[in-house]
């Protein structure tokens, strides 16, 4: 639209400014807070992460101190409790669970590691939490629920763990040749080092079953001798005078096998004797 005076452009943009001014203002003051709400929401969360990283800190370094110190033992015991209360989902807080957890025994252990499964966000510490009390479990022989923390494990990380405890267990129920399978299974992981595979080996050895035990089901038995093939006839030959030809001769004969096929031999190993 073409305006024919400045007076005339002044009114039209009031008339714009009445009718849309509200909708300008509070886009601008949504974008504004949006921006600044932002900010602030980032700066919120860099502060918790270094306050939970602070508390991390102070109950690893408790945790490296005397255990007879009963100041640091409720310094430490204060600083986890605020990383639960402050930061339940952070990855410190399940950290210093699991610490929390290695320097006490049973019960208390324990009820560390259930809190870390049930308020962990990381799937991998959750597993770790699993394992650690997996093992206090069969130390108190409570075998089943042992076996039920196991199958819930989702990393495959640990399966080779997963399988030793299972050998373990198995072992203490008087299963060896099933404990001996589950050491095997551990060993072939390549995730290993080289002192925690001679350590299940070790383990594997002292069971004394034998490595390669092959069940009689499964001895495949001596193939059967193939019968003998007998020899060609000659071709009857006719002659130009003959009339009739007469079949020719031979001594060859075919000869039947009348021995018994040989009875499969069971394959047996030695026990190699515990160490």
């Amino acid at each position: 639209m073409k305006y024919e005076t400045e007076e005339e452009q002044v009114e039209a943009i009031k008339k714009w400014w009445k009718e849309n001014g509200n909708s300008v203002l509070i886009g601008l003051t949504l974008g504004f807070g949006l921006l600044f709400g932002w900010r602030f929401w980032q700066g919120h969360v860099q502060t918790q992460a270094e306050l939970a990283s602070y508390a991390y800190e102070q109950v690893l370094n408790a945790s490296r101190q005397s255990e007879a110190n009963e100041a640091l033992q409720n310094s430490t015991a204060n600083s986890l409790k605020q990383l639960r209360d402050d930061h339940t989902g952070s990855a410190y807080t399940a950290l210093a669970s699991l610490l929390d957890a290695k320097q006490k025994k049973q019960a208390p252990a324990q009820e560390s590691l259930d809190w870390v499964i049930s308020h962990s966000e990381l799937k991998e510490l959750k597993d770790l939490a699993r394992l650690h009390k997996a093992r206090l479990l069969v130390a108190e022989k409570n075998f089943d629920v042992a076996k039920t923390l196991l199958a819930q494990l989702q990393n495959t990380v640990f399966k080779s763990l997963a399988e030793e405890l299972q050998g373990d267990m198995l072992t203490a129920q008087g299963d060896k040749a099933s404990a001996a399978e589950s050491y095997d299974k551990a060993l072939q992981s390549k995730h290993l080092q080289a002192t925690h595979r001679s350590w299940i080996q070790q383990k594997r050895d002292a069971l004394g079953v034998s490595e390669g035990i092959i069940s009689a089901a499964n001895v495949v038995p001596a193939a059967t001798p193939a019968p003998e093939v007998p020899a060609a006839t000659p071709v009857e030959k006719v002659t130009d005078k003959a009339t009739q030809t007469q079949p020719a001769t031979t001594s060859a004969t075919v000869a039947e096998s009348t021995a018994p096929l040989a009875a499969p031999v069971p394959i047996s190993a030695t026990p190699v004797k515990p160490q």
